[in-house]
């Protein structure tokens, strides 16, 4: 079961350039057919994909806006089918009152569970079946050779979200030296999102609109891999 989260606050009352017609994200000629979707559920479908490794079979979605008077959507609430059989459920939203970032995400398998937030960013929690949780810690004892290749600062420190993008521009940028070069790239190196991710996000963002639009009639994924 997979449940990812992003819980924002900063659209909980409409703003005054929303009011005044000039905020371009409320404007879906130029933001797309769903501001909430396209802004950050993305984000966190991406998420549940790229740690379970598996893309979303069919969804199932409530696309709208909470806030009175906003024409933009700011909530959604989608469940999701894997084709293994795992259920998800996604809870997406800008319009959160106190709400501040709330990107998280909860993963429970056949062995245990994993439980992650981005406001507590160094620290994964690991439940296992039958067994005490236990923290995982950014640069500490037990990380996976992946984790510890992008953690460059000493446990105890922290690392954010900036230094998470220059990982990824790292990435990015020695898969393309060593094409030039025709070197063998680290494997490691090769954990980047491509245009496939990008593809997948704009099929999710499609077909919740589409089963929204259809009082959440079950809506499939394209397979893309």
């Amino acid at each position: 079961m997979v449940q990812s989260n992003y819980v924002q606050g900063h659209l909980a009352e409409l703003t005054e350039s929303e009011k005044a017609g000039t905020n371009w994200h409320m404007d879906k000629s130029l933001a797309g057919p769903s501001l909430i979707l396209g802004d950050i559920a993305t984000h966190s479908y991406h998420l549940a994909a790229y740690v379970t490794g598996m893309d979303a079979s069919s969804l199932s979605a409530d696309v709208t806006a909470v806030i009175e008077g906003r024409e933009a959507d700011d909530y959604c609430g989608i469940l999701l089918r894997y084709p293994n059989g795992a259920r998800g459920n996604l809870w997406v939203t800008q319009a959160a009152a106190g709400g501040v970032h709330g990107l998280s995400l909860t993963v429970h398998g056949t062995k245990g569970g994993l439980e992650w937030h981005q406001e507590q960013p160094n620290e994964l929690t690991v439940r296992p079946l039958g067994k005490p949780a236990y923290v995982l810690t950014k640069a500490g004892p037990g990380l996976h050779p992946a984790a510890q290749r992008v953690s460059h600062i000493a446990i105890g420190h922290p690392e954010g979200y900036r230094e998470a993008f220059a990982n990824l521009y790292w990435d990015f940028a020695s898969n393309i030296i060593d094409d030039l070069t025709q070197t063998t790239p680290d494997s490691l190196s090769l954990w980047n999102p491509d245009v496939k991710e990008g593809a997948m996000g704009m099929a999710f963002v499609h077909a919740a609109v589409r089963s929204s639009h259809q009082d959440g009639r079950w809506e499939p994924l394209q397979n893309l891999s």
